[in-house]
């Protein structure tokens, strides 16, 4: 979704691939956070069409959102960089 507007099972596959198949979100468990981010005011709808019968949503980051997924990488990279260092990896 950082890189656009995605629907709710790209989106569980993007973080299946991107995780190496660690996180597998199932749909209750994608679309009640999906409901959570929206709520937040992190994600917005961003279209919608139907596809093989079933109606597809798209949802893509807002300003507030892609700034929080900004600020929250900036912290992982710090936790890294440190837990790098406490290893003598840095």
């Amino acid at each position: 979704m950082a890189s656009g507007r995605q629907h709710g099972y790209a989106l569980s596959k993007r973080v299946e691939s991107d995780t190496g198949g660690e996180v597998r979100l199932g749909a209750g468990s994608l679309y009640n956070n999906l409901d959570r981010l929206l709520e937040a005011g992190l994600i917005e709808e961003a279209g919608a069409e139907v596809v093989d019968g079933r109606n597809r949503r798209y949802y893509q980051l807002t300003a507030n959102g892609r700034a929080q997924l900004a600020e929250h990488a900036r912290q992982m990279q710090a936790r890294a960089a440190s837990i790098s260092a406490a290893l003598g990896l840095a």
